[in-house]
């Protein structure tokens, strides 16, 4: 609270004019809706290829038979990961394709198609039969983790929007600084600040500022307490409650050299 009450002592009192992050423009988050629709699209071609296949595989290992059918194709591995395509003929023609992965690095595999005698028609192989509990475990993992990719980016998006939100209610405002717990998230040349503030109205709500390290240079911190945890300087307006985070270049506000330079002095201080 020292740190800010020397800042608050340097800090303009005058009105101040609020700007977005880059990453705050309408064009970034049209961006992560986009990224969403991709990761949708591909968590349902998941789905519909590979769990039909493996309902399949299942009814046959209910009442399995062995046929005498001819098979080409190969499977290759890849570190842990082997995937196999595999055509099984019925016919001079008539031909059912296989296609599956599992974890194993073996590179030698015997075959034998394997058909459903209540079915005859389905047909599949001893390995993918074998397999199917592993082939369960990846599609299942990789769909997990691509729903989990789309929250955190429904998440952001929100978190964004609440953030934006607020830039507008008090752009033009007078402010002060104060200090803001966050939690930072490091990728590359990006920082994410997520946090949570009041609203005008008491309610708690979720909030995120996107920096780019080569125009914004990052949020301002202040401390440290973990890896992950920290209180970074942002400010807030009498009329509302709800901080909004500064940027390393200041250019989050419309500061003039003189009061940037006065208070980057306090924060070199310390």
């Amino acid at each position: 609270m020292e740190l800010i009450n020397k800042i608050t002592g340097v800090f303009p009192d005058r009105s101040l004019k609020v700007n977005k992050l880059k990453n705050e423009a309408s064009s970034r988050q049209i961006g992560r809706v986009f990224c969403i629709f991709l990761c949708l699209l591909l968590g349902i071609y998941l789905a519909v290829d590979n769990y039909p296949d493996l309902i399949d595989d299942y009814k046959i290992s209910r009442n399995p038979i062995v046929v005498d059918h001819n098979i080409s194709g190969e499977c290759k591995v890849r570190r842990l990961i082997t995937s196999c395509s595999v055509k099984i003929y019925n016919g001079d023609r008539d031909f059912i394709e296989k296609n599956f992965s599992f974890f194993g690095n073996s590179k030698r595999y015997q075959v034998q198609v394997i058909a459903s005698a209540d079915n005859p028609s389905l047909m599949t192989l001893d390995l993918a039969i074998k397999t199917m509990f592993s082939r369960f475990l990846i599609i299942t993992a990789l769909i997990l983790a691509i729903l989990w990719a789309i929250w955190l980016i429904i998440d952001l998006l929100c978190r964004a929007r609440n953030s934006t939100k607020i830039i507008d209610e008090i752009n033009g405002h007078k402010l002060k600084p104060v200090s803001v717990p966050v939690k930072l998230k490091f990728l590359q040349t990006i920082t994410i600040a997520i946090y949570k503030g009041k609203d005008t109205q008491g309610k708690n709500n979720k909030y995120s500022a996107t920096f780019n390290s080569k125009t914004d240079g990052g949020p301002i911190v202040l401390k440290q307490h973990s890896k992950k945890k920290y209180d970074v300087l942002g400010v807030i307006s009498d009329k509302n409650p709800t901080p909004i985070i500064l940027d390393e270049n200041f250019s989050r506000c419309d500061f003039t050299d003189e009061e940037i330079r006065r208070i980057s002095k306090i924060l070199q201080e310390g």
